[in-house]
């Protein structure tokens, strides 16, 4: 059952007030990401929904979601890659 104070927000889902993403939480997801990808231009911008916009550099890369469903706290990372920014594959080498 959804709460009666959620609002639609996020890919698919019903989030409350708590999972609002706080500024403290925002600077330590900042800084994972940026030692796990041994970028600095990695960067976090809070969105009013409660979300974070993911840049790297001036380019927008994604968007960071609070869950904390089932008392467990996560950060779903969400990138779309369009199909016209890719390479052509035909030099990569595929497994056997």
């Amino acid at each position: 059952m959804f709460a009666p104070n959620a609002r639609k927000q996020g890919p698919c889902r019903y989030w409350t007030k708590e999972r609002l993403l706080k500024r403290s939480e925002l600077l330590r997801v900042e800084g994972y990401l940026r030692r796990k990808f041994g970028n600095n231009t990695i960067s976090l911008k809070e969105q009013k929904d409660g979300s974070a916009e993911v840049s790297l550099g001036d380019e927008f890369i994604g968007v960071i979601y609070r869950d904390d469903e089932d008392e467990d706290v996560s950060y779903d990372f969400h990138m779309a890659i369009l199909d016209i920014d890719l390479d052509d594959a035909t030099d990569i080498p595929l497994p056997d």
